[in-house]
């Protein structure tokens, strides 16, 4: 989907719901002390019918849709809906059983995602589990947390009137109230992080906007995901459900994937930059979901400070970057780095020595035979001698004429695939080691360190680690005939400006690092390979450099980017 096709201006007077379309009434459905299968109304005729100002007060009725298999089970919920309306003393209940419903699938769609609407206009809540095989309390407990395992309940219980609410289930006709605090321990799981969205919407603990989104896509990911619970055409779900809980709402797109539904809801919030700052984090384990914020290094969201801005969203689940700094990295050969040197006494010296070595060599020869007996043969010898000593000492004086600190380097990325150590390395760029390229202590997950004498970190050999060792020798040990598709090789980043090398894994070679943001005094940089059919830059990995690298790199214009190849393929994320 293109920018241009998006509109994100924000309307509250037409992205919410100020009152339900349909309601069920409890005279429809309860008569001469009998529950009769009856419809839900038209608000909006209801009050055109009576006279009245408003709709009625009503209770909002939450249940977990795998737990009601048969026709007996929804009769059975039915009646405890009912039930529960009756003992509130409210006129009214909504079951979207029965109320979520119109002409056409789009009008079906309308009413889901703006549910979060009818909970914050509920007066009570009422959670109605399914029936359970034994009388153990176990059991109720495994049917409550099945019933907070499904993404649509979180926003139910977050926005559900303050207070307590009724819990009722199948078989028992008496329901038992519990309090709205005590939710997160009794039916969720991450219950140390779901309860600050619970304190958040009660008013304990305000969370930024940057923070309410990160934990609420952290605790909608800990829920099942897998189960449609109204249209399987909603492939945005998630979205739509985070939607609930923020302030603006871009109109539903049934043709949306669940990455664009969610780049066009964070883009229509203020979100801090969510997906610049998603766009920089490491995956902690390969093949996370894109909306997976756990980052290797352990950061949060909010502690990464971006460097460019996502313009627009692109299609096959990309978007448009701006603004970031970039550079190539050179995969074809080793090619000769440029680079200044600041002379010093000792160096003047040797390159002295080394230029009058030949000259002396030449001079004691013609003193030393032509001048035999003159007298002067004596310090022909000694020029003789001394060419021969500085000869022998020339790879020493080379070494001291070449070596020490160097200025101004030329800054490029070389990359090849596998593991070289690291004076081989230098050997084939500077044609010596003379140890001025060191492992990166902390650039990429496979990159370790140890303490120096003044407390810096000193870059070890990745293979050090047994584990990481292993990878490599894996990665030789493997025919490319015999590597199979998205499997994670070893390869090997140099940076000539930085002086540095790094050791990282990744499903393809990438041809470019993007500069798009910095945490903890470090730069997020994404390696990206490019995927030439969809004009794309693709994330494989993410490295962390030094801040000065990006005084070698210039801003790169708009261009496409996607957080994993495989989703230009698969439009659901």
């Amino acid at each position: 989907m293109k920018r241009s096709q998006l509109d994100l201006s924000f309307k509250p007077e037409s992205n919410r719901t100020l009152r339900p379309r349909y309601l069920c009434f409890v005279d429809d459905f309860y008569q001469r002390g009998q529950i009769i299968r009856s419809d839900s109304r038209n608000v909006a005729e209801w009050i055109e019918q009576t006279k009245t100002i408003t709709h009625p007060e009503y209770l909002f009725v939450a249940f977990a849709k795998q737990q009601f298999q048969t026709d007996e089970d929804w009769d059975e919920l039915l009646r405890l809906a009912v039930q529960a309306a009756i003992d509130k003393g409210m006129e009214a209940f909504w079951l979207s059983s029965e109320c979520v419903k119109g002409d056409s699938d789009s009008r079906v769609v309308e009413d889901v995602w703006r549910m979060s609407d009818i909970v914050r206009g509920a007066s009570r809540m009422a959670i109605v589990l399914g029936r359970q095989d034994s009388t153990s309390s176990a059991e109720r407990n495994a049917l409550l947390k099945g019933w907070g395992k499904r993404m649509w309940t979180l926003p139910e219980a977050l926005l559900s009137p303050r207070g307590e609410f009724m819990l009722y289930q199948v078989g028992n006709t008496v329901g038992g109230p519990v309090g709205k605090k005590s939710l997160a321990v009794l039916a969720w799981e991450d219950a140390p992080v779901s309860r600050q969205l619970m304190d958040h919407f009660e008013g304990s603990i305000i969370l930024t906007p940057l923070e309410l989104v990160v934990i609420a896509l952290r605790c909608l990911n800990e829920r099942d995901t897998t189960i449609h619970d109204f249209s399987d055409r909603i492939h945005g779900e998630m979205a739509y459900v985070l939607m609930g809980l923020l302030r603006k709402r871009p109109e539903v797109n049934l043709e949306d994937s669940a990455f664009q539904a969610f780049a066009r809801l964070s883009l229509a919030n203020d979100s801090h930059k969510l997906l610049e700052r998603l766009a920089c984090v490491m995956p902690k384990y390969p093949h996370l979901p894109w909306h997976d914020t756990r980052d290797h290094w352990d950061a949060q969201l909010w502690d990464i400070y971006t460097e460019c801005q996502v313009a627009g969203i692109g299609e096959n689940d990309s978007i448009i970057l701006d603004g970031a700094y970039g550079a190539s990295v050179l995969w074809e050969r080793f090619e000769q780095v440029h680079y200044a040197a600041k002379d010093s006494f000792r160096r003047q010296i040797c390159r002295i020595a080394l230029r009058l070595t030949l000259l002396m060599f030449l001079i004691g020869i013609v003193m030393a035979l032509m001048l035999k007996g003159s007298g002067y043969d004596g310090i022909g010898i000694v020029l003789l001698l001394l060419a021969l000593v500085i000869t022998s000492a020339s790879p020493y004086l080379v070494r001291v004429l070449y070596s020490g600190k160097l200025w101004n380097t030329q800054a490029l990325f070389f990359g090849f695939e596998g593991y070289m150590d690291i004076a081989t390395i230098e050997t084939h760029i500077f044609g010596a080691n003379m140890n001025r390229l060191s492992w990166s202590p902390y650039g990429s997950p496979l990159s370790r360190h140890k303490p120096g004498k003044h407390g810096e970190c000193i870059g070890l050999d990745p293979t050090t680690d047994a584990t990481t060792k292993e990878s490599v020798e894996a990665t030789y040990r493997l025919k490319k005939d015999k590597v199979r598709p998205n499997s994670r090789r070893i390869f090997t980043l140099i940076d000539t400006f930085n002086m540095t090398v790094t050791l990282f894994e990744a499903e393809r070679p990438p041809v470019a690092v993007l500069v798009c943001g910095s945490e903890g005094g470090m730069q997020r940089a994404i390696l990206c390979s490019y995927d030439s059919i969809n004009n794309t830059f693709c994330r494989e990995s993410v490295l962390r450099m030094d801040t000065k690298i990006l005084d070698r790199m210039d801003r790169v214009p708009r261009l496409r980017f996607c957080f994993r190849r495989s989703m230009l393929n698969d439009q659901d994320g």
